[in-house]
Parts: C-alpha cells; sequence; structure tokens
C-alpha cells in the first residue's frame, strides 16, 4: 500500500471515529422499532431509507459532540488519542461533516417521508444539538437532552411509515429510559473530570466521585435504579394495552427485570474508567431484548432476530472500522503470550524534545495554550500517591515551558 493510501486509509477512519459509526446501528434499530409500531408496517423501501438517515444523523450528532469535547478529552488520558486531540483530523473537517450530514439527513426525510416525520427529525436534531453545545453545561439538560431526542427519534421512525398507535407511547418511554440510563453511566464515570471543567451534570451535583464509586445508598445509585424501573414499566405496559405474544412475556419477565437488576448491583463500589465503560455496554446488549421485543408485535420473532443481528453485526463491523473505538470486543491472548510477564516500565529520557501544545488554567473558556517542550517521561508507578484523585494514570509528561 503506497503512503498516500495509507494517509488516505487513516483519514478514513479518523471519519468513523469521529462520527462514533459503531454505534449507528443502535440509532437505526430506534428508527426502526418507531416504524413498527406505527399503523402501517415499513416496506423494503422505507426501511432501506430509515438506515440511511439513521447513518447521517448519527454520525452528524457524533462529530458535533467530538468538537464540543475535544479540550476536555485532552486532559483524559483515556481519550487523548482521539483524531481532534491528536490533529489526524481538523476541526473544519469535523465541521464540514456536520455541515454536510444536518442538511442532508433532514431534507432526504422531507422528500421520502413528508412533513411529520421532517419536524420529528427536526426536534430530534434540535435537542442533540443543543445537548452537544450549551446543553452540556445546562443542569438538567445535561442529563435529559439525549432521551428527548432520541425519544423524538423514535416518533421520527413512526411518522415516516404512518400514524403512532398505543404501542408506539410507550415505545417512547423506552427509548428515552434506556438512553436516560446510558447518559446516568456516562456522568458516573465521568464525574470527577466534568467537575473539573464545570460539567453541572446530577452526579456532579450530587456529589459523585468516579473514583471512589457508589454505594446502594447513595441518591445517584438510587435515581439509576428508578431509571431502570421506568425502563422496565414501560416495557411492561404493551401487556396490558395489546395482545402480545407469549414470547414476548416471557423476553420481559426473564430476561428484562432479573438484567436491571444485576446491572445495578454491579455499579456498587470502586470501578475504574474501563470497567464502567464494559458495564454500560454489558447493560446496552443486555437490555437490548426488551427494549426491541416490541418488534414481535408486527414483525414476529423472526423480524426481531433479524434486527438483532443487524444491530451486532453492525457492532462489530463499526467497530472494526473505527481505529479508536471505546466499545470493542478484545479477545484475550492465548498460549505463552498470556503468561508472559511484561516488562517493567522504565523512566525515559526523550531525545529531540519534540514541540507540545499543554492546557493550562486560564481564558475565558477556561483554557489557555502554551507552549512547551517534552522533557521526560515518566511512568505512573514513579509518581507518589495521590490524595487528590484515584483516578487511572497512564503516565506523566514531565515538560519545561518555551520562552
Amino acid at each position: 500500500m503506497t503512503s498516500g493510501a495509507e494517509m488516505a486509509f487513516d483519514k478514513f477512519r479518523a471519519f468513523m471515529d469521529v462520527g462514533r459509526v459503531q454505534g449507528f446501528p443502535v440509532t437505526a434499530a430506534v428508527a426502526i422499532l418507531g416504524s413498527l409500531t406505527a399503523g402501517r408496517g415499513p416496506s423494503v423501501y422505507d426501511l432501506a431509507w430509515l438506515v440511511v438517515i439513521s447513518l447521517l444523523a448519527h454520525m452528524s450528532g457524533a462529530a458535533l459532540n467530538e468538537l464540543w469535547d475535544r479540550r476536555l478529552d485532552s486532559a483524559v488520558g483515556a481519550l487523548a488519542q482521539k483524531p481532534l486531540v491528536r490533529g489526524i483530523l481538523s476541526p473544519e473537517e469535523a465541521k464540514g461533516l456536520v455541515a454536510c450530514f444536518v442538511p442532508v439527513s433532514l431534507l432526504t426525510t422531507l422528500a421520502v417521508f413528508g412533513v411529520p416525520a421532517f419536524l420529528a427529525l427536526l426536534l430530534a436534531s434540535a435537542w442533540m444539538v443543543w445537548y452537544c453545545t450549551a446543553g452540556k453545561r445546562t443542569f438538567i439538560v445535561n442529563d435529559l437532552a439525549q432521551s428527548v431526542g432520541y425519544a423524538a427519534f423514535a416518533l421520527f421512525g413512526a411518522l415516516a411509515v404512518g400514524a403512532p398507535t398505543a404501542l408506539t407511547w410507550p415505545y417512547l418511554g423506552v427509548v428515552a429510559a434506556l438512553v436516560l440510563f446510558t447518559q446516568w453511566g456516562n456522568n458516573l464515570k465521568d464525574a470527577d473530570n466534568d467537575r473539573r471543567f464545570g460539567i453541572p451534570s446530577i452526579a456532579v451535583r450530587t456529589g459523585v466521585s468516579s473514583a471512589r464509586g457508589l454505594d446502594a445508598r447513595h441518591p445517584y445509585f438510587m435515581y439509576g435504579a428508578a431509571v431502570k424501573a421506568a425502563f422496565m414499566t414501560f416495557c411492561t405496559l404493551p401487556v396490558f394495552l395489546v395482545s402480545v405474544p407469549m414470547a414476548y412475556i416471557l423476553i420481559v419477565l426473564s430476561l428484562g427485570w432479573p438484567v436491571q437488576y444485576f446491572t445495578m448491583r454491579e455499579f456498587i463500589g470502586q470501578k475504574t474508567r474501563p470497567q464502567y465503560v464494559r458495564l454500560l455496554l454489558g447493560d446496552l446488549l443486555l437490555s437490548y431484548p426488551a427494549a426491541a421485543a416490541i418488534s414481535m408485535m408486527t414483525a414476529g420473532l423472526v423480524g426481531f432476530l433479524l434486527l438483532g443481528m443487524f444491530v451486532f453485526g453492525g457492532y462489530l463491523a463499526g467497530s472494526a472500522l473505527q481505529s479508536g473505538a471505546e466499545f470493542r470486543f478484545r479477545w484475550p491472548a492465548s498460549g505463552r503470550a498470556r503468561r508472559r510477564p511484561e516488562p517493567k516500565a522504565r523512566p525515559a529520557r526523550i531525545s529531540g524534545a519534540p514541540f507540545m501544545i499543554t492546557w493550562a488554567p486560564g481564558g475565558k473558556s477556561g483554557f489557555v495554550a502554551v507552549g512547551s517542550h517534552l522533557r521526560e517521561l515518566r511512568p505512573p508507578e514513579s509518581l507518589p500517591p495521590r490524595k487528590y484523585d484515584g483516578s487511572r494514570c497512564d503516565g506523566v509528561c514531565i515538560v519545561e515551558p518555551m520562552n
């Protein structure tokens, strides 16, 4: 492969990272399930357009979020490899993706599905834009905006193919509660960094520390448990509204409710950021069947299984396209490679002293760029214990300012 082709491929993967393409099948499933609750079921033509529009909407929303968070990400070791932080992709290129995909998704919806679906998608887009910008620094909006936006996106799916039915409204509650809990977990794992950067999430306001973790009596834990109870209540409502197949009841009772209990139990105690990430991924995978079981009403068991294959297969494909997917399946090493001890890290002198940009407190945004040279790289175990923070540290860069 030529160097030009390699650069083009790296750029492509950077766009996939910024657009978080691995999560797009979940966004598409939200719209597809919404269409399955409508009075007229979707055709293959409808499903194809819903997937295309979902891809555009998902990538544009993710790119806008990455743009807004790039300075915060640069201060978090686990996120410092993102394309916008490393400079693989410029802010102008990410802005170009947003400026292209947002109007194309809206105009395509208007042309293919009409005004009601267009208005629902416009509402969903407005909530997501608000969240990705000023909403992150607005109390309550920080926690609720995504759940409202995704519920509007589910309504878009229903309006794209017909009129909402008695199944549509509890499904909107299912989506809102599922996304609200995902935000609950994200704000839990990011609480210490959010506090440092002035993000007024409910986790921050209730004194959560992502380093210390939660106990069952903490108000934030109780809030998460209430969200889980609301999720399962909305999943159970169709049993009382319409005639449901026995498979639906079995999934909700035997898989839905127990999963929520065990998920909340796992969130008790001290966890590292990667552990929180794995817990959130596991909860999404295990809660999906209860959320998607509503598809059985119109698509049957076969439709339910096909949609599951689309979501999980698309997730794996998206993970392969991304270079730095946060949620990625990692296969354990085997044989001698698994048993080989890792070499001890040693302090390293850096020759050449590459130029760096260091973010220091100051300026209207809370940061100011400071030119510096990298003088030395030290491993985390060479540092004294830190009393202020128990978060993970990958290494410490010793820098000296430039004159």
